[in-house]
C-alpha cells in the first residue's frame, strides 16, 4: 500500500509540475495549446488527490468520501474535455465536425455522471448501469484519439528528420505523448474491468491495481520526458538520428 500511495504521488507531483508550466508558459504568451494541454494534466493530477483521499484518507468511508469521489469524477471529465480540445486545436484546428463532436462527447460525459449521482452511484461504481459506461467511454476514445493523431504525425514528421527538415527532439515528443495515450487508456480500461469484475463478483479485484500502478508510473514518465526531457536523453536522441540517418 505505501509503495501504491509513492507511486500516485509521483504521479500527481508530475501531472501537476508540468501542467502548471504549461499553464504559466500558456498564459504568459497566451498559446492556447499550453493552456489547454497545462489545465488537462493539472486537473488529472488534483483528481487523483481526490480518488486517493476518498479511498485511502480519514475520509474513507465517510459521507465525504462520497463527494470527493464525485470531485474526482469532475475532474476526469474536465481533463478529457480539455484533452479533446487540445488535440483538435493541434491537430484538426479547421474541424467544426470535430469540435461538434467533441461537445456532443462532454455532454454524454457531463449528463451521465448528474444521471449516476442523482440515483446514489456517487463513486461510479455501477458498471451494471449504463450511464457509467456513457461516462467512460468517451474518455478512452480520448486517449485514443490523441494517440493516434500523434503517432500520425510523429511518423510524417520523422521522415523530415531524415532529411535535416525537423527537429528530431519534437518529433520524439509526438512519440512520447502518443505512447501517454496508450498507456492512459490502458490504465482507464483496467479499471473499468476492476468495477464491473467487483459488480458482478461482489469483490473488489485487488491484484489488478498493480496493473494500473504501473501503466500510470509510464504516464507520468511520458509526461515529463515529452516536454522536459534531460539533456542526456536530448543528446541520445539527437545522436542516434544521427547515426542512423547521418
Amino acid at each position: 500500500m505505501l509503495l501504491e500511495l509513492c507511486i500516485y504521488a509521483v504521479v500527481i507531483v508530475v501531472n501537476i509540475a508540468v501542467g502548471g508550466r504549461l499553464l504559466w508558459k500558456g498564459r504568459s504568451n497566451g498559446a492556447r495549446p499550453e493552456l489547454l494541454l497545462g489545465a488537462a494534466l493539472v486537473l488529472d493530477g488534483v483528481e487523483w488527490v481526490f480518488w486517493l483521499l476518498a479511498m485511502n484518507g480519514p475520509l474513507a468511508d465517510t459521507p465525504a468520501a462520497n463527494l470527493l469521489g464525485a470531485a474526482c469524477r469532475v475532474g476526469i471529465i474536465a481533463h478529457n474535455v480539455c484533452l479533446l480540445l487540445f488535440t483538435r486545436l493541434v491537430f484538426r484546428p479547421q474541424s467544426r465536425a470535430v469540435l461538434g463532436a467533441i461537445l456532443g462527447l462532454a455532454a454524454v460525459m457531463i449528463s451521465s455522471f448528474v444521471i449516476g449521482v442523482a440515483l446514489g452511484d456517487w463513486l461510479g461504481y455501477r458498471s451494471d448501469r449504463v450511464w457509467i459506461w456513457l461516462e467512460t467511454v468517451p474518455q478512452l476514445l480520448a486517449y485514443v484519439w490523441t494517440s493516434l493523431e500523434s503517432t500520425r504525425h510523429y511518423g510524417r514528421l520523422r521522415k523530415r528528420v531524415v532529411h535535416g527538415l525537423a527537429d528530431p527532439v519534437v518529433a520524439n515528443r509526438l512519440l512520447l505523448w502518443a505512447l501517454y495515450g496508450v498507456t492512459m487508456f490502458a490504465t482507464e480500461f483496467v479499471y473499468l474491468v476492476s468495477i464491473g469484475v467487483a459488480t458482478y463478483a461482489g469483490e473488489y479485484p485487488f491484484l489488478l491495481d498493480g496493473i494500473m500502478i504501473a501503466f500510470t508510473s509510464l504516464s507520468g514518465v511520458m509526461i515529463w520526458m515529452a516536454f522536459y526531457p534531460p539533456r542526456a536523453y536530448k543528446r541520445w536522441i539527437s545522436a542516434g538520428t544521427e547515426v542512423r540517418f547521418g
